[in-house]
């Protein structure tokens, strides 16, 4: 499974500069999403995610190789990159404007 922050991890969250930043900081939320959702079905929504999104593995190629259906898999990488897009949305929001001119 891809790797998560540990779950006690309280750096702030810098400004990504690079594409990697980014995929670092998308990484980052995907673990906090799945571990606050609770689900029994988190930790596996959590690989689909960082298969398809970090990894970019084909969702097919992610979800044969972790022995579960596409069609599983699809309903577990739409559920968590909702979640993600909301975290995402409100970091955003959460920063002040001046800061996001700078």
């Amino acid at each position: 499974m891809g790797q998560c922050p540990p779950s006690r991890d309280t750096s702030p969250l810098q400004e990504p500069r690079t594409a990697g930043d980014l995929l670092a900081l998308v990484n980052r939320m995907s673990c906090a999403c799945a571990d606050r959702a609770g689900h029994a079905n988190a930790p596996l929504a959590r690989d689909v995610f960082w298969r398809v999104e970090i990894k970019r593995q084909k969702l097919e190629e992610a979800t044969r190789e972790m022995g579960i259906g596409a069609g599983d898999g699809a309903y577990l990488l739409a559920g968590l990159r909702g979640d993600v897009a909301v975290d995402l949305v409100a970091t955003l929001l959460a920063v002040p404007t001046a800061a996001r001119t700078e």
